[in-house]
Formats: C-alpha cells, sequence, structure tokens
C-alpha cells in the first residue's frame, strides 16, 4: 500500500459517537472505523431517543419501617381484658363494699352430681396430705406443731396419739368459734375428721401428749392425713327424723357410752347421757372413783341431775342437763366437750360429736 495513502485515526476515549478526526496527510475522508478494542456480537439496535434530562425524586412523606411493636402490643392488650374480665366477679366483689349502687358479679358454679345418704366417703386429689405413720411427721397450724402420730387400741377404743408443741412466744388458748380437725384419708380418699381440742391451754415452748378417738374404718384404713381449720358454716347440715315428744332427738354412741340430745327448731335444749361399765373391766375401780368425784362437781350446779348406781355387776351414771337454765361459765367449768352449750345448732352437735369418735344418728 502506498504511504501517502495511509490513514490514521484517532478515537477519543470519552466520547465515541464524536467524529473521528483525520492527521493532515489525511486525503480520503474516513468512514466508520472499528475500535481497537474487542466486542462481542450485540443483538440489533433499535432506535434510540434522545437522552431525557434525569428528574431527583423529592422524598414527600416515609413511612416508618415496622419493627414487630405492634404485635406486642396486640398480645398485650389483649392479656390485658382476658385478666379483667377473669377476675371481673372479684373486683365487683371488692367495689360493691365499698361503693354503693354496684352489684356482686356472681361466678357460674358447676352442676355437681347430688350425693346418695349412703355415700359418706368422697374422693379427691390432695397435694397437701401427708403420710400418717410411726416416725416422726410433723404438721403446723399456726404456732402448734403436731407430731409422732402413733395409732393405739387402747381401753376399747382406737386412738390416734400424737404430740402437741406451742413454738410460738405467746400462750395458745383453744377457739371455739374456729378449731382444727385432723382429717383422715385412705391415699386420696376422705374418711373422717377428727377434732383437736382442749380445755387446757398450752404455755410458749411447752409439749403435751394428746390423742384423738377414731371410727373403726378410719382406724384400719387411714395412711395419710392432713390439718385444716373449720368453722361452724362448713359443717354440713343434717335431717333429724327421730320424734320424742316435743323434740327431735339425735342418739350419738361410743362403747358403753350412749348420749341423747333434743332440739326443738334445730336447737339444743336437753341432754340425756348415760354410761355403764362392767365389774369385769380392768379399769373398773379408778373409773368408778373418777365418777364419784364428778358426782360432787356435778351437784354443784343446778339442774343438772346426776345418778351414780352401783350394783354387783358394775355401775351406771345417768345425767340430764336442762341447758336452758345453767349458763355458760357453769357448763364450762365441768370440762366436757360432749355437753354442749344451750340453743347449739344440730349439725354442730352432730358433726363434732362425729369427730370425737361417736357414731351420730
Amino acid at each position: 500500500m502506498n504511504q501517502e495513502n495511509e490513514k490514521q485515526v484517532t478515537i477519543p476515549e470519552n466520547n465515541q459517537n464524536q467524529a473521528p478526526v483525520t492527521t493532515e496527510n489525511t486525503k480520503e475522508p474516513v468512514s466508520n472505523p472499528t475500535p481497537v478494542a474487542e466486542t462481542t456480537e450485540a443483538p440489533a439496535m433499535t432506535p434510540t431517543e434522545p437522552s431525557k434530562p434525569k428528574i431527583q425524586d423529592e422524598v414527600i412523606y416515609k413511612i416508618k419501617e415496622d419493627k414487630g411493636g405492634n404485635l406486642f402490643g396486640v398480645i398485650l392488650f389483649f392479656a390485658i381484658m382476658f385478666a379483667a374480665l377473669y377476675y371481673l366477679p372479684t373486683i365487683s366483689e371488692i367495689a360493691s363494699e365499698y361503693i354503693p349502687g354496684i352489684s356482686k358479679i356472681k361466678k357460674n358454679k358447676p352442676i355437681e352430681q347430688a350425693e346418695t345418704p349412703d355415700q359418706k366417703e368422697t374422693t379427691e386429689e390432695q397435694d397437701d396430705l401427708m403420710d400418717l405413720n410411726g416416725f416422726v411427721s410433723n404438721a403446723g397450724i399456726d404456732n402448734l406443731l403436731l407430731g409422732n402420730f402413733v395409732k393405739d387400741n387402747k381401753d376399747g377404743l382406737n386412738k390416734l396419739t400424737f404430740y402437741i408443741l406451742n413454738d410460738g412466744n405467746d400462750v395458745f388458748i383453744f377457739n371455739d368459734n374456729t378449731k382444727f380437725y385432723i382429717d383422715l384419708y385412705q391415699d386420696n380418699t376422705y374418711l373422717s375428721s377428727a377434732l383437736v381440742y382442749s380445755y387446757k391451754n398450752i404455755s410458749s415452748k411447752e409439749s403435751i401428749d394428746f390423742s384423738v378417738t377414731l371410727p373403726i374404718e378410719t382406724y384400719k384404713r387411714a395412711n395419710k392425713f392432713k390439718i385444716v381449720r373449720k368453722n361452724k358454716s362448713e359443717y354440713p347440715s343434717i335431717t333429724i327424723t327421730n320424734q320424742e315428744g316435743e323434740y327431735k332427738k339425735l342418739e350419738c354412741r361410743l362403747n358403753n357410752n350412749v348420749i341423747d340430745y333434743y332440739f326443738i327448731n334445730n336447737f339444743l335444749e336437753v341432754i340425756n347421757d348415760t354410761y355403764t361399765e362392767s365389774i369385769t373391766n380392768p379399769n373398773y375401780n379408778q373409773d368408778l372413783e373418777k365418777y364419784r368425784n364428778e358426782a360432787n362437781k356435778f351437784s354443784a350446779i343446778p339442774s343438772i341431775d346426776y345418778n351414780l348406781i352401783e350394783s354387783t355387776e358394775g355401775f351406771n351414771v345417768k345425767t340430764r342437763v336442762d341447758l336452758k337454765d345453767i349458763n355458760d361459765s357453769d357448763l364450762n367449768k365441768l370440762a366436757i366437750y360432749k355437753y354442749f352449750a344451750y340453743h347449739k345448732e344440730d349439725k354442730v352437735v352432730s358433726f363434732e360429736m362425729t369427730s370425737l369418735g361417736y357414731d351420730c344418728s
């Protein structure tokens, strides 16, 4: 090729659309030379529109990013609503005591199946039952500790013996309004209750021996217990069907002792107490002396008719107590729990005598 006709082309670095510039020696126009850089085959290009000026976006309002806080708020709201609805009866009961015009909201109680008359045992789950055995087992109520429970058949009576320790700093006085009981179970099946009561006060740090009398079936089967407080509002109601004159009569028996309680309109009026002991009893002479001493004590109280009758076969004691003519202080001096005060309710007499080991009907 002739050197004079050699073409020299300079390609601008920044603008490939700009027309190529030739040197002074260029004699012919240069038409679209191929770039030096290697290129790949590209698809056919459509005619491009002229470039438009860029428009900068302006932020009018930015939505805050959700980080999960709303979900927690919804859960908290429903939790508060549920708690308020659940405790609404309790809240209304408290408010009704202080704010007039607010009535109490009562909770619906589940319908319970009525018990048959001979269904004396109830089965229920108990989380606080303790084992009843010959080893030391302390079970406290208030400042009292009860321990060393032992079953013992003594003098023909089925006894549960234990000690009571006053671990408090004050004298413990048994309360006639709210009393405590040993509830006895076979596994989780309730059998009976035994009343723990004494006319003797217990000094601070003093320990006394105590015993309660159990029904024969409870004595045989009980292996667990718990200690509970009960007041008369918790005692079951009873219906006395035995009529004697103007009175309804409740009869309570324990071995050689028979006590008849006479009620008018469910309130106690009269007590008839009969005790019989045979001369063959090993403790006959000791028991006879005890009842002779009681004769002197009873004779000092008006309206008590006390008769001790001795024979070659044994002795018999009959006591009639007309309660309407005896004040409570004189009755308390006798310190005999089975002699209840005037107008004591029939359900109280029945439940507490049963808890002393008597069979009442």
